[in-house]
């Protein structure tokens, strides 16, 4: 995060005091005002962190440390933040509220990658055949399909007392191997379990109607992937825990076509964006917006 904007925060902070950032419009109002509607990453960023109600506990917080990388993991899990932006966020907050100049430090993730460690199945220690059965739990649970030891384990589906239903394979009690889960509001996913959660390659259809069909990593978006909006948008690429990061393509259904670099689910590097037009901006992007020397101007067409 710049210097420059960091000042600008600080001299808010003199100025307004404090609990400037109790008030998120009051805080957007003049957040516009004092950068003169510039810094446009910057004050996104820190609009999601005031959103998230981060300066209030760290302006609180006992242990700051402490409170700082718990913050950084919610602005990475909630709102899909990378790691580098939540810290720089978490940070600059800590610097302009209590002064703090140190840095926190986080474990950086390789773009287009997925985690090469994988979650390790549940231990079955079971020595039974298994057996059909229907269980009844006292949480409203109902399970039908195979057990070992009373433990569900193999072939089986799963109703929970809130609708959502689960139809595949167990391993000692958890969700894991192949499976289809049904969720009671229209959500669904089929694919690959490791512990409980989608991990692997699975395809996910959401209650609003967009898709999503690709890797999973702890339930998440994470490698490469195709995603289909409802409007019929479609991305194809890297993903990083939900954002478009990595090399990719995005075909608009107005006819735009970009080709090339996301980060943190924004055009960002190398990248071609041709227009349904037949315009053609082709360089460097920074956070959406087209910055590097490149061409414009209209496709040859024969």
């Amino acid at each position: 995060m710049e210097q420059a904007f960091i000042d600008i925060l600080k001299r808010m902070v003199k100025e307004q005091g404090k609990d400037v950032f109790n008030d998120i419009r009051r805080f957007r109002a003049l957040l516009a005002d004092y950068t003169r509607n510039e810094y446009k990453k910057e004050s996104r960023l820190i609009l999601q962190s005031v959103e998230a109600g981060v300066p209030k506990i760290i302006e609180g917080a006992e242990d700051l440390a402490a409170c700082k990388k718990g913050k950084i993991k919610d602005l990475e899990e909630e709102y899909g933040l990378s790691a580098a932006f939540a810290s720089n966020i978490v940070d600059a907050l800590a610097f302009v509220l209590r002064g703090d100049t140190t840095k926190t430090v986080i474990e950086t993730l390789t773009v287009g990658t997925t985690p090469v460690e994988t979650p390790t199945a549940p231990t079955n220690t079971a020595s039974s055949t298994p057996v059909k059965e229907k269980k009844t739990f006292a949480s409203g649970n109902v399970y039908e399909g195979e057990t070992v030891n009373g433990i569900p384990h193999g072939k089986g589906k799963k109703t929970l007392a809130n609708g959502d239903v689960y139809e595949g394979d167990f391993v000692n009690g958890e969700l894991h191997g192949k499976g289809r889960f049904t969720y009671l509001k229209g959500q669904s996913y089929e694919g690959d379990f490791v512990n409980g959660e989608p991990h692997g390659k699975g395809k996910m259809k959401n209650v609003n109607g967009s898709t999503y069909e690709g890797d999973f990593v702890n339930g998440k978006y994470h490698g490469k992937g195709k995603y289909t909006w409802p409007g019929g948008d479609v991305y194809e690429g890297y993903w990083v825990k939900h954002q478009r990061h990595g090399k990719g393509k995005m075909i608009m259904t107005n006819g735009d076509v970009y080709e090339g670099d996301f980060f943190n689910d924004m055009k960002h590097g190398k990248g071609k964006m041709t227009y349904a037009n037949g315009k053609v901006k082709n360089g460097d992007w920074e956070y959406e917006e087209f910055k590097g020397k490149g061409i414009l101007g209209k496709l040859f067409r024969k």
